[in-house]
């Protein structure tokens, strides 16, 4: 899900919200919205909700300002693709990555598949551009990966 909004006037420390029911799904602190302009949200992973009937919910939270307004358009549902986790070699290590869409994702990984017994990559990735990135070095030659929901 994506949505458009337009904020007006002076929003003192409010914070712009969006979620399903009482679940806060995305926010944004409003001294950092452009004042009478378009701004678009971040894609929000909705997935978990999809086939039932929801309260989806707008404001601001804070409620210090006295003469902010919040205009929310053209809300707009996606059906995403499952992330494709991508592999490559980094000099004496291995450089994973996968679409910054893909948030709440975890990299799991097993020496084999013959029994595999996953494990939570406890590196924490960092954010280049538009995608997660983890770099890591292990001391078997064979490993598998995969992102995991959580």
């Amino acid at each position: 899900m994506a949505f458009d909004f337009i904020m007006e006037g002076e929003p003192v420390n409010d914070v712009l919200v969006c979620g399903i029911g009482t679940n806060n799904l995305f926010s944004l602190a409003a001294k950092y919205i452009p004042t009478n302009a378009m701004s678009a949200s971040r894609l929000i992973d909705v997935s978990a909700w999809a086939g039932t009937t929801n309260e989806l919910f707008f404001g601001f939270l804070g409620g210090s300002s006295t003469s902010a307004t919040l205009v929310i358009e053209n809300i707009r549902f996606f059906s995403l693709a499952e992330p494709r986790l991508e592999i490559a070699v980094s000099g004496n290590g291995t450089l994973l990555s996968w679409p910054l869409t893909a948030g709440g994702y975890v990299v799991e990984t097993t020496p084999t598949l013959a029994a595999p017994n996953w494990e939570t990559v406890t590196n924490a990735p960092v954010i280049l551009t538009d995608r997660y990135v983890l770099t890591n070095s292990w001391s078997d030659e064979t490993r598998f990966f995969r992102l995991r929901q959580q």
